[in-house]
Protein backbone atom coordinates (compact mmCIF):
# COMPACT_ATOMS: atom_id res chain seq x y z
CA UNK A 1 0.00 0.00 0.00
CA UNK A 2 0.99 3.62 -0.55
CA UNK A 3 -0.12 6.27 1.96
CA UNK A 4 -0.55 9.90 0.87
CA UNK A 5 -0.51 12.37 3.75
CA UNK A 6 -1.18 16.01 2.93
CA UNK A 7 -0.70 18.85 5.41
CA UNK A 8 -0.41 16.79 8.60
CA UNK A 9 -1.38 18.92 11.63
CA UNK A 10 1.49 20.70 13.42
CA UNK A 11 2.81 18.75 16.40
CA UNK A 12 1.33 15.41 15.31
CA UNK A 13 3.34 12.60 13.75
CA UNK A 14 1.51 9.81 11.94
CA UNK A 15 4.59 8.44 10.19
CA UNK A 16 5.42 6.02 13.00
CA UNK A 17 2.08 4.32 12.31
CA UNK A 18 2.72 4.34 8.55
CA UNK A 19 6.11 2.68 9.00
CA UNK A 20 4.70 0.20 11.52
CA UNK A 21 2.04 -1.13 9.14
CA UNK A 22 3.45 -4.12 7.24
CA UNK A 23 1.21 -3.47 4.24
CA UNK A 24 2.67 0.03 3.70
CA UNK A 25 5.58 -0.04 1.27
CA UNK A 26 5.71 3.71 0.65
CA UNK A 27 4.30 6.89 2.11
CA UNK A 28 4.31 10.36 0.58
CA UNK A 29 4.26 13.54 2.65
CA UNK A 30 2.95 16.79 1.20
CA UNK A 31 3.29 19.98 3.22
CA UNK A 32 5.58 22.52 4.84
CA UNK A 33 7.94 20.81 7.32
CA UNK A 34 7.92 23.98 9.40
CA UNK A 35 4.18 23.75 10.10
CA UNK A 36 3.26 20.13 9.30
CA UNK A 37 3.90 17.23 11.63
CA UNK A 38 7.06 17.33 13.74
CA UNK A 39 10.30 18.31 11.94
CA UNK A 40 12.52 15.53 13.33
CA UNK A 41 10.03 12.69 13.76
CA UNK A 42 7.98 13.31 10.60
CA UNK A 43 10.47 14.71 8.08
CA UNK A 44 13.90 13.86 9.55
CA UNK A 45 14.76 17.58 9.57
CA UNK A 46 16.39 19.59 12.29
CA UNK A 47 19.53 17.81 13.41
CA UNK A 48 18.96 15.10 15.95
CA UNK A 49 16.70 13.91 18.71
CA UNK A 50 18.78 15.58 21.43
CA UNK A 51 19.22 12.35 23.37
CA UNK A 52 22.93 11.45 23.66
CA UNK A 53 22.20 7.76 24.21
CA UNK A 54 20.01 7.46 21.11
CA UNK A 55 21.07 6.77 17.53
CA UNK A 56 21.16 10.19 15.82
CA UNK A 57 19.78 8.91 12.53
CA UNK A 58 16.29 10.19 11.71
CA UNK A 59 13.47 7.90 12.87
CA UNK A 60 12.62 6.82 9.31
CA UNK A 61 16.22 5.58 8.81
CA UNK A 62 16.27 3.74 12.12
CA UNK A 63 13.06 2.01 11.04
CA UNK A 64 14.60 0.90 7.71
CA UNK A 65 13.17 3.48 5.30
CA UNK A 66 14.74 5.70 2.61
CA UNK A 67 13.78 9.33 1.95
CA UNK A 68 13.27 10.42 -1.68
CA UNK A 69 12.57 14.12 -2.31
CA UNK A 70 10.19 14.69 -5.22
CA UNK A 71 11.26 18.10 -6.59
CA UNK A 72 9.00 17.89 -9.65
CA UNK A 73 5.95 17.77 -7.39
CA UNK A 74 7.34 20.22 -4.80
CA UNK A 75 7.94 22.89 -7.42
CA UNK A 76 4.20 23.41 -7.97
CA UNK A 77 3.15 23.59 -4.33
CA UNK A 78 1.85 26.79 -2.83
CA UNK A 79 1.99 27.03 0.95
CA UNK A 80 0.38 29.59 3.20
CA UNK A 81 3.85 30.42 4.52
CA UNK A 82 5.12 31.39 1.04
CA UNK A 83 5.66 35.10 0.35
CA UNK A 84 4.52 36.66 -2.93
CA UNK A 85 7.77 38.59 -3.29
CA UNK A 86 10.01 35.57 -2.72
CA UNK A 87 10.95 32.72 -5.04
CA UNK A 88 11.51 30.47 -2.01
CA UNK A 89 8.81 27.85 -1.54
CA UNK A 90 8.18 26.14 1.79
CA UNK A 91 5.97 23.26 0.67
CA UNK A 92 7.60 19.92 -0.11
CA UNK A 93 6.63 16.54 -1.44
CA UNK A 94 8.77 13.69 -0.13
CA UNK A 95 8.40 9.92 -0.58
CA UNK A 96 9.61 7.43 2.00
CA UNK A 97 10.11 3.83 0.87
CA UNK A 98 11.12 0.68 2.70
CA UNK A 99 14.82 0.03 2.28
CA UNK A 100 16.33 -2.95 0.50
CA UNK A 101 17.26 -4.59 3.79
CA UNK A 102 13.70 -4.34 5.09
CA UNK A 103 12.10 -5.78 1.96
CA UNK A 104 14.87 -8.09 0.80
CA UNK A 105 15.11 -6.47 -2.65
CA UNK A 106 17.24 -3.89 -4.41
CA UNK A 107 17.11 -0.34 -3.01
CA UNK A 108 15.69 2.34 -5.33
CA UNK A 109 18.38 4.48 -6.97
CA UNK A 110 18.13 8.29 -7.09
CA UNK A 111 14.37 8.29 -6.49
CA UNK A 112 13.59 6.76 -9.89
CA UNK A 113 10.93 4.25 -8.81
CA UNK A 114 8.91 6.73 -6.76
CA UNK A 115 9.10 9.49 -9.36
CA UNK A 116 8.21 7.15 -12.22
CA UNK A 117 5.30 5.76 -10.21
CA UNK A 118 4.08 9.31 -9.45
CA UNK A 119 4.20 10.26 -13.16
CA UNK A 120 2.55 6.99 -14.22
CA UNK A 121 -0.36 7.23 -11.80
CA UNK A 122 -0.89 10.93 -12.51
CA UNK A 123 -1.05 10.29 -16.26
CA UNK A 124 -3.43 7.34 -16.39
CA UNK A 125 -6.07 8.49 -13.91
CA UNK A 126 -5.42 5.70 -11.42
CA UNK A 127 -4.27 6.37 -7.89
Amino acid sequence: AVVLSAWMPLGQDWTTSFRGAHSVREYVLVGDPGICGRPWETWGDGGCSGNEDEDDRPPYQRDGWCRIPLPDASRYQIARTDKRWSDERHGRTVAFVRSAIDEGRERPRNGEPAEKRMRHTAGDGHA
